[in-house]
């Protein structure tokens, strides 16, 4: 198991995106690495790894505080993070800066950074985690919790566009975002952050938002956070969790090659919080010495700079475990162009908050389906909430319940109270005009449930894709207020005619097509995702879950219309990890029924021999010889 010293440190890991066209090929970019570094000292191997907060870089008038950015550009720090005034109340009238502002803020960083540094520029990094929201001029989106609702990847891509171009106004290449930790506990503060608790699709959703944010060749997507930060027990934020080797091997297991910087503070917080460091220097030498991790956020001081250059006096032959870490953020520099162009993006000023960027804001939050971020220890929404508005419908005036909130809240009966439920969860700034115009009936929303919304506080930690093992307060049947998948329109959709291309798969290298015709058989144009499940029934190597999402489609059709959507599965989806830690992650598929399922509240009943066969069941077997242990698939 994880050894308890580490098991709270989050990291983030920098996700590099394949650039095209006109740029330097990878052994191009070691040659230039090689040549920015031949004559690198401790003190410029050190810095390269340092990450100042701008908190602490501004004087009492708001302005740049020169002698302070000089104080640590002596010390050759590489990178600086976060507006400085976000969070600092009304100055002069003004809740925040411009992205103006902030950009001469962060180039007086830089111009004194290169003077005190012999030319090599600092890295600037921001939250830019639902749009440059962190200052006052540009357009907000809703948080990717509500982008994960939209099924909508094109939606995320736009998304992540429109944040780069506004992140670059200010002078700044690297976006922390996004969060690709998948929601455990419902109690977490931070669910709204995530992208909802399925793997699947977080990963659809975060590699397209990814792309969008890299799509100038100018920025820097950083997924984060690491990999156990969610897995809170208790839900409580930054709680201790314990998890297993198999789960944390980044770099050789997961083979990323990309850069990697601690979340704030944390190396310090091995002395000061978690208390598994007697001093901040032996934190340092811990996280040095145990992990790849290649820059250091160390908030408002030099305390990680000072403890890495006395341990290299004291053990010079880390020397080249630190150069591998500071390589890879000259790598970064380089391919976002900074030895280049120090301060990218001055040509989207005057494209911040246009109207197009409004309207594509509108449009992502008006697929909503049917608060502060501080830690709380029951969901239940407080009882005067509840009992107000079931007053109110006991009136006989139609209520219609619109939740705004961070992650879900038990709402005891209040659904069976109400004409109709709309979550909204954390909309934003055009959240209101979107909720309005589906209320009257403007647009036919879209959304579905990202997360399994409970039902009761006994099974709150229970999601759609729990393990078939899995005991529930209530009997066998984990019963949601709203299953993964669920949501509804003002229109409805007919599945129909099935069909799957094979019912015997014998290599690794079959697919299997599976089909199915959806009508719109309302009155009005809608859209519906159409989301394929799939389940092992029984499996050798781990107890399976009950379902897993595989593939979803979004479909637009007019009323009366019809389409055939077709999935293609290949071993990648029938297949699970062999857990050989330390090996690389390999892929192993048992020869094994599969059973396919079109639709979240389809229940294809799998260990039941007499049950009436489902239309929208299908099943399949893989059939290599193999059995019990299964094939491995090519990486």
């Amino acid at each position: 198991m994880l050894k308890s010293w580490m098991s709270a440190v989050c990291y983030t890991a920098l996700s590099l995106a394949v650039f095209n066209g006109g740029l330097a090929a990878a052994d191009e970019w070691d040659a230039k690495v090689d040549e920015i570094m031949a004559n690198f000292t401790n003190l410029d191997i050190v810095g390269q790894m340092t990450q100042i907060a701008g908190y602490g870089l501004i004087n009492s008038t708001y302005q740049l505080d020169e002698e302070a950015v000089r104080g640590f550009a002596k010390y050759h720090v590489g990178s600086y993070l976060s507006p400085p005034v976000s969070n600092s109340g009304e100055i002069n009238g003004s809740w925040g800066w411009t992205t103006a502002q902030l950009r001469d803020f962060v180039g007086g960083i830089q111009k004194i950074a290169m003077e005190e540094n012999g030319g090599h520029p600092m890295i600037y990094g921001t939250d830019s985690a639902h749009g440059n929201a962190l200052v006052t001029d540009t357009v907000f989106f809703g948080q990717e919790i509500n982008g994960a609702a939209t099924f909508n990847p094109d939606l995320l891509y736009e998304q992540g566009r429109i944040t780069a171009r506004d992140t670059l106004a200010a002078g700044i290449p690297w976006i922390f975002d996004p969060v690709l930790d998948n929601m455990h506990n419902p109690l977490w503060p931070r669910v709204y952050e995530t992208f909802g608790e399925d793997p699947y699709l977080t990963s659809v959703m975060g590699a397209a938002i990814v792309r969008g944010m890299q799509s100038y060749n100018q920025s820097a997507a950083c997924m984060k956070h690491w990999i156990a930060y969610a897995w809170t027990p208790t839900g409580h934020d930054t709680d201790d969790v314990t998890i297993s080797d198999f789960d944390l091997l980044l770099r050789d297991d997961l083979k990323f090659d990309g850069m990697m910087v601690t979340d704030y503070a944390e190396i310090n917080d091995l002395h000061t919080f978690h208390r598994t460091a007697r001093s901040k220097a032996e934190g340092t030498k811990y996280s040095l010495k145990r992990t790849s991790i290649d820059m250091s956020m160390v908030a408002g001081d030099l305390s990680f700079t000072n403890a890495t250059l006395a341990l290299l006096e004291e053990k010079p032959e880390i020397f080249e475990r630190l150069k591998e870490s500071v390589r890879r953020t000259i790598k970064l520099k380089l391919k976002l162009g900074l030895y280049d162009d120090p301060m990218p993006g001055e040509e989207y000023l005057d494209m911040v908050g246009n109207e197009d960027d409004v309207a594509a804001a509108l449009a992502w939050k008006r697929l909503l389906e049917t608060a502060p971020s501080r830690d709380i220890d029951d969901l239940t929404l407080p009882l005067g909430q509840i009992e107000y508005v079931k007053e109110l419908a006991s009136t006989g005036t139609k209520v219609i319940l619109v939740l705004f909130e961070g992650r879900p809240r038990i709402l005891n009966d209040l659904p069976e109270n109400v004409y109709a439920v709309l979550n909204g969860m954390l909309a934003c700034e055009r959240g209101g005009k979107a909720v309005a115009e589906i209320i009257y009936g403007d647009v036919n929303p879209s959304g579905r449930m990202p997360i399994t919304y409970p039902k009761d506080t006994g099974n709150v930690m229970i999601p759609y894709r729990h393990r078939v093992s899995t005991q529930c307060a209530t009997g066998d049947y984990c019963e949601p207020q709203w299953t993964f998948g669920h949501g509804l329109s003002y229109t409805n959709f007919t599945y129909s005619d099935m069909s799957i291309s094979t019912t015997n798969v014998t290599s690794s290298s079959d697919s299997v097509n599976v089909s199915v015709t959806v009508t719109n058989s309302g009155s009005v144009a809608g859209k519906e995702t159409v989301m394929l499940f799939l389940t092992q029934p029984y499996r050798s190597i781990s107890v399976p879950e009950v379902k897993q999402l595989k593939k979803f489609s979004k479909i637009s059709l007019d009323a009366g219309a019809s389409q055939t959507v077709t999935f293609e599965l290949t071993a990648a989806d029938w297949s699970v990890y062999y857990p050989q830690i330390g090996q690389g992650l390999k892929l192993v598929a048992e020869d094994a029924d599969y059973v396919v399922a079109i639709k979240p509240e389809t229940d294809c009943d799998v260990y039941n021999e007499t049950a009436a066969a489902n239309p929208l069941c299908a099943t399949f077997t893989l059939s290599t010889g193999e059995y019990p242990f299964g094939s491995l698939i090519a990486e």
